[in-house]
């Protein structure tokens, strides 16, 4: 995915994969957001 993101410029992308590329790295940086500003309370042993 990274790839696909880093040479976006370089090469022809079909428009519907670069939405899905769009789309986990919003969906991935909202769960980093939400992880590290409410942290989990329950603690694993």
């Amino acid at each position: 995915m990274v790839r696909k993101v880093l040479v976006f410029g370089v090469e022809e992308v079909n428009i519907g994969e670069m939405v899905v590329v769009v789309a986990l790295t919003i969906v991935l940086t909202l769960a980093m957001v939400a992880l590290t500003k409410y942290k989990p309370t329950v603690e694993f042993a």
